[in-house]
């Protein structure tokens, strides 16, 4: 990873390393067709109006085509370059076959950001909200979790959110990143409740 080529010669610049800006990554996991996608579409546009840069990474179980065919970058592709990027004066697309095609990798490339929101990464040890509904069982993960998002919640529980309520789930996320500004390994804030909403 980069951080292991940082070069450390003075005790600021392990200062420097470990108070490195980096993004608050949570995982929104569930079953298919759980509700995933909406929840993540709907705290998008509520964080970013509390004035949060938002990434979204989603993982895909099975492969994908990342470009149209047909068009020139996906025939670049197909003629074995290893990373094609495409670029105009707003926006850029990169396709790669390899070097981040793990979670912590892509997380690197989003360091700018000050909230990363994962679809799926049930397996990884991100904090987690979880969701189900339709008397769906509730995935086992690994991690912390940090929001159990379900229909007929519990509404007197700050880590049960009814389903629907987007704007709670945001809330959480919002004070969860709030909570590791000064902490940005993350002791376990869940056990303080430093972290956790006010009714």
């Amino acid at each position: 990873s980069e951080e292991s080529l940082t070069n450390i010669n003075m005790e600021r610049d392990y200062d420097q390393l470990l108070n490195r800006p980096r993004p608050t990554a949570v995982s929104i996991c569930g079953w298919k067709k759980s509700g995933k996608t909406t929840l993540i579409a709907r705290m998008v546009p509520l964080l970013k109006q509390w004035g949060y840069r938002v990434g979204v990474i989603k993982h895909d179980g099975h492969d994908f085509v990342p470009d149209v065919p047909e068009t020139d970058s996906f025939r670049f592709r197909e003629a074995g370059a290893d990373k094609v990027a495409v670029f105009s004066d707003t926006q850029y697309m990169l396709v790669s076959g390899a070097g981040h095609n793990s979670l912590d990798g892509l997380l690197t490339q989003f360091e700018e950001m000050d909230i990363v929101l994962v679809e799926g990464g049930k397996t990884s040890g991100l904090p987690k909200i979880k969701i189900a509904r339709d008397g769906q069982s509730l995935p086992e993960t690994p991690g912390e979790t940090l929001a159990l998002y379900m229909e007929e919640a519990d509404t007197g529980s700050d880590t049960v959110i009814p389903y629907g309520r987007y704007e709670q789930a945001a809330q959480l996320v919002k004070a969860y990143h709030e909570s590791l500004k000064h902490n940005p390994y993350g002791s376990n804030k869940k056990e303080t409740g430093e972290w956790m909403m006010s009714k």
